[in-house]
């Protein structure tokens, strides 16, 4: 491990430790604080947090589809299946963006309302992106598309644990949000409000009996859902730029805003969350943790199946497959004994000789 890597984590743990020991004692006084229904930050980085991770999906889609050998049958399986993943990214993409634009501007069952056709919207513009997005990535050269393929495959495995984790803890914390508190809706009383701690194992019914309807409107169906924060740890993944970088020269300049970047918009999806009452401090910390950690998984996974690609036929076949590999890696060295090596190597000697004693 990178002494600059091993430097960040252990930073990255004091932090942690220093504001989960500040969320343990005043989760609630910071949310009284800081909660604010109609807050424009709010608003805006709610919305961009979570559009993170819709939009992973068709973008390492469409980079795996372009990048995939797609001459042999196995490939053009893959291809179709990588075309799918585009397609149902965007139409994932869209349905997020005009729910959240048009849902409350429009009453269910009147003209003009969207909700009957709502599906008909998301499918149009999901092949219209579709089409564009696999047109403008065709376009790089194979050689990029060959080192991006690594970050693409990160991209949807951390998206992947991310969800898989958020989801499970949701579920089993049951933690009520601080919207759905009395005190979260210009009250006065904290009942209801468990600390991070305490995991209500799937039914907090000591919380469900003090439930407030929202007075800003949210839907309760996720009233407790509030440890981990799902936004925060979506918005987190973007800390796989940090890849960028190590493929290609020219970024390597850059390389430091490359962590800011993410680092910088994750703590402002992890306050607007706490800002629009949907979670506590201890919430959007150990959801940015799970975004991290997942994001270091993926690159610690694949950059080690990625070194042996070239000493195992299926991670060879694997990286070709997946336009990993270019035609000049394409070598196949399952072949090659330490008896072949030498005769090349004795071989190379003898044509060097007889060349200089030509010169001569």
């Amino acid at each position: 491990m990178k002494k600059s890597t091993l430097i960040g984590i252990i930073s990255y743990a004091v932090i942690f430790v220093a504001l989960l020991l500040v969320a343990t004692f005043y989760d609630l006084q910071i949310s009284v604080a800081l909660g604010n229904a109609d807050s424009l930050f709010g608003q805006f980085f709610r919305l961009w947090g979570e559009s993170v991770g819709w939009l992973m999906i068709p973008i390492g889609g469409a980079i795996l589809f372009c990048a995939c050998d797609k001459k042999s049958k196995i490939g053009k399986i893959l291809a179709g299946i990588w075309l799918i993943v585009v397609f149902v990214g965007w139409y994932l993409s869209v349905s997020y963006f005009l729910e959240e634009f048009t849902g409350d501007s429009y009453i269910e069952g009147k003209y003009g309302s969207p909700y009957n056709s709502l599906p008909l919207y998301n499918v149009t513009f999901a092949l219209i992106f579709t089409g564009l997005h696999i047109w403008a990535v065709s376009k790089i050269k194979k050689e990029t598309l060959a080192k991006l393929v690594i970050f693409a495959l990160a991209m949807l495995i951390a998206l992947a644990i991310n969800q898989i984790i958020t989801t499970v803890l949701k579920n089993v914390w049951t933690r009520q949000r601080f919207r759905n508190l009395d005190i979260g809706n210009g009250g006065t009383s904290s009942n209801g409000f468990t600390p991070w701690y305490k995991a209500g194992l799937g039914q907090n019914r000591e919380a469900a009996t003090y439930y407030v309807e929202d007075t800003a409107g949210m839907m309760q169906k996720d009233a407790y859902k509030s440890f981990p924060s799902g936004h925060t740890s979506t918005a987190a993944i973007s800390l796989v730029l940090i890849m960028l970088p190590n493929k290609f020269e020219k970024l390597k300049k850059f390389k430091i805003c490359f962590y800011i970047v993410p680092i910088v918009f994750t703590v402002l999806v992890a306050i607007s969350r706490i800002v629009n009452r949907a979670h506590y401090l201890s919430d959007v910390l150990f959801g940015a943790t799970i975004g991290f950690l997942s994001v270091l998984v993926a690159i610690v996974l694949l950059n080690s199946l990625d070194k042996k690609k070239n000493n195992n036929k299926f991670m060879m076949r694997a990286s070709q497959l997946l336009g990993a590999q270019t035609e000049c890696e394409n070598i196949d060295v399952s072949e090659d004994t330490e008896e072949t090596n030498t005769l090349r190597v004795e071989t190379i000697k003898e044509e060097t000789h007889e060349d200089t004693t030509i010169v001569k």
